[in-house]
Formats: structure tokens, sequence, C-alpha cells
């Protein structure tokens, strides 16, 4: 059974880039850090609130977006008002929704620096080896392995409309979030699978 509405989380993130919502997710110590400090109890905006899980009054973020919240069923009541249950943080202008903090769940969907390392990465070599067309329609198929949110077959799917790429992980929770957040993107040729590595993933790839 889903964890998730998946259809009211794409127009979640949806509202949010129509809204210009940008949020880079920092490393979990400094973001207790900035978090401990008494000005930054309860979250001002919808930054605070789903960028940094920040505690907040349902009026801080407007009718449209809290409902959208509370249909999603990713909201919880807390000590000050509300929490998200689900954090949304930004890469090139996407959105993408991972584990609220702290990340301490034995199921949590770890979006940090790391991340933006590794697309980072990905985008340089796709850009120094794969940028003729030749070179592009070598790669028919590729795998991202424990892909969490998604986000790195995401950007490969994109930057490779005619590749099928796969993303594998074990983590359902993972699964279900890097759906969606292939679903907000539009990346049609990525497709995402339960499985210890490769182990239920045939064929080979690129």
């Amino acid at each position: 059974m889903s964890e998730y509405n998946s259809d009211v989380l794409i127009d979640l993130l949806k509202l949010l880039s129509s809204k210009n919502y940008i949020n880079h997710a920092i490393t979990p110590h400094s973001h207790a850090i900035v978090n401990a400090r008494p000005d930054n109890l309860m979250a001002k905006d919808s930054i605070g609130a789903l960028g940094w899980s920040r505690e907040f009054a349902s009026s801080t973020l407007g009718d449209e977006l809290f409902n959208l919240l509370q249909k999603a069923k990713v909201l919880e009541a807390s000590e000050h008002g509300w929490k998200s249950k689900i954090r949304v943080s930004t890469y090139n202008n996407l959105q993408f929704l991972h584990s609220s903090f702290p990340t301490n769940h034995p199921d949590s969907v770890f979006f940090g620096p790391d991340t933006y390392r590794f697309v980072s990465a990905i985008e340089s070599h796709l850009k120094e080896h794969c940028s003729s067309d030749m070179n592009t329609a070598k790669i028919k198929r590729a795998v991202d392995i424990c892909s969490g949110s998604g986000i790195a077959a995401i950007i490969m799917g994109r930057a490779l409309p005619d590749c099928k790429v796969i993303g594998v992980d074990i983590n359902d929770r993972a699964l279900e979030l890097s759906r969606i957040n292939a679903l907000a993107a539009k990346a049609d040729n990525v497709e995402f699978l339960k499985s210890d590595l490769l182990k239920n993933v045939e064929g080979q790839f690129d």
C-alpha cells in the first residue's frame, strides 16, 4: 500500500516551483546548528517548513499549500503547530522530495551535499563524453544503484531522452518518493525497481 498520495505531491512540487521555491540541503550537523538558534524554532515561510523541517502554523504557508500537505497526508501535529514528514530540496530548478530532518529513521531518504556532488559529477561526465550525437546514441541503458531520492537517475534520464534509465534501491520509501520525483520532473524514460544492487535486474548497461 502506498504511503503517499503521489498525485497530490506532484501538485505540491508544481506549486512550489511556480512560487520560485529554492532550498539547498546542507549537512545534518550544520542543519542542526542552524535550527537550534532561538529565532528558528518556528518556520516563517515554506522554505523553513519544507526545507528546514521546522514547526509552523497553518497560516504560515497559506491555504493552498497547507491544504495540499494535508491531502498528501504528510503533516503531523507538533507542540507548536504542525510539522512536515517530508522535505523538498532543489537542483537546477527541479524539486525533489526526501525525508524530513532529522534523518534518523532506518528508511530515511537522504539528500545533501554528497547528492549535489554526485549529480554534478554525472553532468560533467555526460558533458565531456556524451556531447556529440554519436556518443549519446551509444548510451541506451543506464542504472543508478542505491538511487535514494532518484535524482541521479532523473538527471541522467532528462539528459539522455533516448536512454532507458533504471534506479534500484531496497528502501520502499525511497522508491516511492523517487517515482513521484520522476513524474514531477517529467522523466518518462526513468524506472525505479526494488533490487539489492543488480540482483533483480536483468540485462547489461552502457
